[in-house]
């Protein structure tokens, strides 16, 4: 079955009206917009965000050093506030009034889906706003990781002449963050307590500054302030994985970013992130992502 988004644009001309409010964007050459699909991706200065409401889903994306207040009108019409950072999605279900702040100056993607596309990729959003770690979207699915990066790139400019590739990107984005919830939401949960935003934050900070070092369960329920055996139960809970998997996982998520930048050798490589030999590294690599590290290695060494 092949879905058609009709046309690209990244102005006003576009055939449905654009989601965003005039005091959003000034400049709305950071938005790109499809019949079903808008794509805006930008570095703004801090600024507010006055409250309004689009016939969209939106999946907001805070990147890099993002840091701001959300807020939205729940049950009873009662208004809701949240800090958001970097390493956050939001989800917002269509016709729900919000706000936002951002305190920082914010490197930000958001996806603007219409209701016909929420349908065809079998999303029920309901009138639920909820909130999504990215590494636990990265962990299900690293190609998120990676069109989360690429799309990133554009938000320091605005190229016109790759608005059909802007559009691509987002569209492939949003369906596998979806087909990764829903995969979530399949999946029975049977301890219903998980790990806190700024706990899971202290122990990924940990694991990031730490992966070419031994990382011991140990220091990771220190990072969480619980003992080993709880932090293991709810860790589990939160990511759907153990902590060594989870280390492994991002052990191999930083080898290939090293790898494809090509400044280092495969044996360079799994010294950095953290694995006792190449061949290790190679391994682990080759379950994980179908090919060997040098499949990755770009055709002309940076060094």
């Amino acid at each position: 079955m092949v879905h058609s988004y009709g046309s690209i644009s990244n102005n006003s001309s576009a055939t449905r009206a654009l989601p965003l409010p005039d005091f959003v964007v000034p400049d709305r050459r950071a938005l790109f917009t499809a019949v079903d699909l808008r794509v805006y991706c930008n570095r703004q200065a801090p600024t507010r965000w006055l409250e309004h409401e689009y016939s969209d889903g939106l999946i907001l994306i805070a990147l890099a050093d993002a840091e701001g207040v959300v807020s939205w009108h729940g049950e009873k019409s009662k208004t809701n506030h949240r800090t958001i950072k970097g390493g956050e999605h939001w989800f917002v279900p269509p016709g729900v009034k919000q706000g936002i702040h951002w305190k920082l100056e914010a490197k930000v993607i958001i996806l603007y889906l219409s209701p016909d596309l929420m349908k065809f990729l079998g999303f029920k959003w309901g009138r639920t706003v909820a909130f999504y770690s990215t590494p636990a979207l990265i962990l299900r699915d690293p190609l998120v990781g990676l069109l989360e990066q690429r799309l990133g790139e554009y938000c320091d400019h605005h190229p016109v002449s790759e608005a059909a590739q802007i559009i691509a990107l987002g569209q492939c984005l949003s369906a596998r963050i979806i087909n990764g919830i829903k995969l979530s939401r399949k999946q029975p949960v049977k301890v219903k307590r998980k790990l806190g935003t700024e706990t899971m934050r202290r122990v990924v900070q940990f694991v990031d500054e730490n992966l070419g070092e031994k990382i011991l369960l140990a220091s990771l329920a220190r990072e969480a302030r619980l003992s080993s055996n709880h932090f293991t139960v709810l860790f589990k809970a939160t990511m759907e994985m153990t902590p060594e998997q989870y280390v492994l996982r991002t052990r191999l998520l930083r080898a290939k970013t090293i790898i494809m930048k090509g400044a280092h050798t495969v044996g360079e490589v799994a010294h950095l992130t953290g694995f006792s030999d190449h061949s290790h590294l190679s391994v682990q690599f080759k379950k994980l992502f179908g090919s060997p590290p040098r499949a990755f290695l770009p055709a002309v060494r940076t060094t």
